[in-house]
């Protein structure tokens, strides 16, 4: 890692922790690519402000999730690199995408959290969108074409760490030893 980017993750990381409600100790750096997607990318870093998912947003969930899924060739050997829109990408780049649709659809940042997790099968790291609504939490996964629960997503990975709510850069290993709830 070069050591402008080490510098600058650190003082981001240093800056954003003293304003979060999450507890400190729970508090961890994003994965690095994130960093380097914030550099590439830096609108779809920024919070926006918190309201609640209607409806009709609620409608597009399915639909930009098997959208993006159909639309990226999965290619596990990507450069590792997030990025939006891709024609062939890893898990990082479909997590990427559909938060990017989902933002740009009006959805705010506080509902769209990347988590990477372990799959429990096979112990391989993993990236993926948790979307957060008024009566219920899904999982947004480009191993699966469905909308999962976060039950069932409890069942196949381990959290490793997440976005919280209150800042999409502001990343924990855990809320209360839990996943995100409502």
């Amino acid at each position: 890692m070069s050591k402008p980017i080490c510098v600058a993750r650190m003082l981001m990381f240093c800056a954003i922790v003293g304003s979060s409600p999450v507890r400190a100790d729970l508090l961890t750096l994003p994965p690095m690519q994130y960093t380097l997607f914030c550099i590439k990318y830096p609108a779809e870093c920024r919070s926006t402000a918190d309201r609640q998912i209607d409806e009709a947003q609620l409608r597009q969930l399915q639909n930009i999730n098997s959208l993006i899924n159909s639309m990226i060739v999965p290619d596990p050997h990507s450069d590792h690199e997030w990025n939006v829109y891709p024609p062939r990408g890893d898990c990082g780049d479909f997590a990427v995408t559909k938060r990017h649709a989902f933002l740009a659809a009006g959805w705010p940042s506080s509902r769209l959290l990347l988590a990477e997790v372990v799959l429990r099968s096979s112990h391989e790291h993993h990236l993926l969108l948790i979307v957060i609504g008024p009566s219920a939490t899904w999982v947004l996964d480009n191993l699966r074409d469905g909308l999962l629960s976060l039950g069932e997503m409890r069942q196949r990975y381990f959290l490793v760490r997440a976005q919280t709510t209150s800042n999409p850069n502001i990343w924990a290993t855990s809320w209360n030893g839990e996943w995100p709830s409502n």
